[in-house]
């Protein structure tokens, strides 16, 4: 993966020199006011591998940059002039830094796939939520971006100092994983936690996750308000929707609860406003495994979260018990943070005794699927070996599970 990014202060006043349009006005920074100029620069680094150019600094520009503050037209010519470069090779734009203002101008950028919804990362501080920024990047359709992370604790061979340490590690990957933004771990050589790491995506590197970004649920929001909500932590929620043909879509919901006072999640939160609610849902906690599996009813059912800390914080599984799917739920891989992706599911097909889905990944992967029966009340676990094409079928019926 290669990145390009134009840092703005401070630059050398022999800069002007790269281009006639080179806008100084005695601020700390300078910018660049020529088409030709992204043009050019866009095109040379997509030459040699770059496919993703990050703005940053953006919030500098703008603050200390007088002439951004003088004209009603700078800013956003400049930023379209960005877009542009980046459209003419095909390059994709991450904005860094950013206020308000430039989330907004991304609606009329196409390049611009993603944003930074958190702060930048140093091992062992709290930049790991971006619940609520979240909500703003994917209201404008991009996806939130949450900073780079160490999969394991202690890297000592780094830039930050011996004894500086990561303590929460998984927390770390568990919100990067379901942001829907990039995925970056940032080990020292030697010092990654693979399995951990593994668990954002599929055995060749494609990333499994949800469709919308995790974000901070409307009724914490509204309790925080007012002083309530789970105390000062959070219970955030995001989806997958998989096609199902003759049946309305299943959605599957994951709940992550972390730092927060007890709090009862109801089922209808889960489904936009108009919604229905299947008759009953299967939910699994991620850490108790496919033996923990409970029932919830999709009339005024609850989910009771209990109290966590950032070591023991909660990830739920909430999976529509399929009607005409022989009282079927699919729970999806219970090893990874998204265990329902469209990534890697695809097809599931109710029948009047069974229930299949599609699945693939990598050639010759091996995925172990959960699945709950609501007839006898047990989860049942089948591992299916991807052919050399990346694809499989698996089907879960009274007679047991298997796959081809």
């Amino acid at each position: 993966m290669l990145f390009c990014t134009i840092f703005s202060p401070p630059f050398s006043p022999s800069l002007t020199s790269i281009a006639d349009n080179f806008i100084d006005d005695g601020s700390q920074v300078v910018l660049p006011d020529d088409q030709a100029f992204w043009d050019d620069l866009i095109a040379n680094k997509s030459a040699t591998g770059m496919f993703m150019y990050e703005q940053d600094w953006l919030d500098r520009e703008f603050d200390e940059l007088q002439s951004l503050g003088t004209s009603a037209t700078l800013g956003g010519r400049w930023m379209q002039q960005m877009n542009d470069g980046c459209v003419k090779s095909n390059v994709t734009i991450q904005m860094c830094m950013s206020h308000v203002r430039h989330i907004m101008a991304s609606t009329a950028m196409p390049a611009v796939t993603n944003a930074r919804a958190s702060g930048d990362y140093h091992p062992g501080n709290g930049q790991w939520y971006t619940g609520k920024s979240a909500i703003l990047a994917h209201a404008v359709g991009i996806a939130p971006s949450k900073d780079n992370y160490w999969s394991t604790a202690v890297q000592n061979a780094t830039h930050y100092g011996p004894g500086t340490s990561e303590p929460r590690s998984r927390l770390q990957a568990a919100v990067i994983s379901l942001t829907t933004g990039p995925v970056a771990p940032s080990d020292a050589i030697g010092a990654s936690d693979v399995a951990l790491i593994m668990m954002s995506c599929d055995a060749s590197g494609r990333l499994l996750q949800p469709d919308r970004p995790l974000t901070d649920m409307d009724a914490t929001i509204a309790a925080q308000a007012f002083g309530k909500g789970p105390g000062n932590g959070h219970v955030m929620s995001t989806q997958t929707v998989l096609r199902t043909p003759g049946q309305a879509d299943a959605t599957v919901s994951t709940v992550l609860a972390v730092n927060n006072a007890p709090w009862n999640v109801s089922v209808s939160e889960l489904y936009a406003p108009g919604t229905a609610a299947p008759a009953q849902l299967a939910v699994v906690e991620q850490s108790a495994g496919c033996d923990g599996v409970a029932v919830l009813s999709g009339a005024g059912g609850v989910l009771q979260v209990p109290e966590s800390g950032d070591q023991d914080f909660k990830v739920y599984t909430i999976s529509p018990v399929l009607p005409g799917g022989a009282g079927f739920a699919l729970l999806g891989e219970l090893d990874k943070w998204a265990a329902v992706s469209n990534q890697r599911f695809s097809e599931l097909t109710p029948a009047a005794d069974s229930v299949s889905v599609s699945i693939s990944g990598a050639a010759g992967e091996l995925v172990t699927v959960s699945w709950f029966d609501s007839n006898t009340s047990k989860c049942v676990e089948v591992r299916c070996k991807l052919d050399s094409s990346g694809n499989a079928v698996m089907k879960a019926a009274a007679t047991g599970a298997s796959c081809s």
